[in-house]
């Protein structure tokens, strides 16, 4: 006679069918787009150094700036005319801030060509003493002696306090610029250094009084 149930001790626990759960997908996604980035960043700065040296690398150390050429416009070559057919070199002579005179170091007396238009023109340039001043002329002796007269028209131009060519005395220190024509030497510019340097001093500010030490009581 056959069993009509299988016995206790023989029956076998039945299979758990229920799923298994589904890979914490949510929790691992964050840390895989966070490792993405990391990476993305890491690229751009090695990117980004590659690109730094290359351009480095590209520029030339030895480039250098050219200096300009000796003799450029308005540098006054020696012994070519100046600006305007002036004197040459770009000589500034021995007007205001020209470094001639008496005791400066410089040329005393001098006389030098230069072109005119379709010709050419005579400078005479002198520092010295003057030995005789009228309206109408003026007359100066260098150190070494050497004496010239010049004329004194409305052209000169006096440098010599209020009363011009009038301010000048025999003996003052002058600088002079003429240009000979015609015969003639005539005065272009007179610098009469004795009475500017005279009425500069007028000027110039008094110093501060001294200071009186204390006295001390003993």
């Amino acid at each position: 006679m056959q069993p009509t149930s299988t016995p206790p001790w023989e029956r076998q626990p039945a299979a758990d069918l229920t799923p298994a759960p589904a890979p914490d997908s949510p929790r691992r996604a964050p840390v895989a787009r966070r490792v993405a980035a990391i990476g993305a960043t890491s690229v751009a700065i090695v990117l980004a150094g590659w690109i730094g040296v290359a351009v480095a690398d590209n520029t030339d150390p030895t480039t250098t700036t050219t200096p300009p050429a000796a003799g450029a416009a308005g540098a006054g070559a020696p012994g070519m005319p100046g600006p305007k057919g002036g004197p040459p070199g770009g000589f500034r002579g021995f007007g205001p801030g020209g470094k001639g005179g008496p005791g400066g170091g410089g040329a005393v007396h001098g006389q030098f060509t230069v072109p005119n238009g379709s010709g050419f023109r005579t400078i005479d340039q002198q520092a010295g003493e003057v030995t005789a001043v009228s309206h109408d002329s003026i007359s100066v002796k260098s150190p070494d002696g050497f004496t010239k007269t010049y004329s004194v028209t409305d052209n000169t131009l006096v440098n010599a306090g209020r009363d011009g060519i009038g301010s000048v005395k025999t003996g003052d220190k002058v600088n002079v610029d003429a240009i000979e024509h015609d015969g003639t030497v005539e005065a272009v510019n007179i610098n009469d250094q004795t009475t500017n340097s005279a009425i500069h001093d007028h000027w110039k500010p008094a110093p501060p009084p001294a200071k009186t030490p204390p006295t001390t009581t003993p």
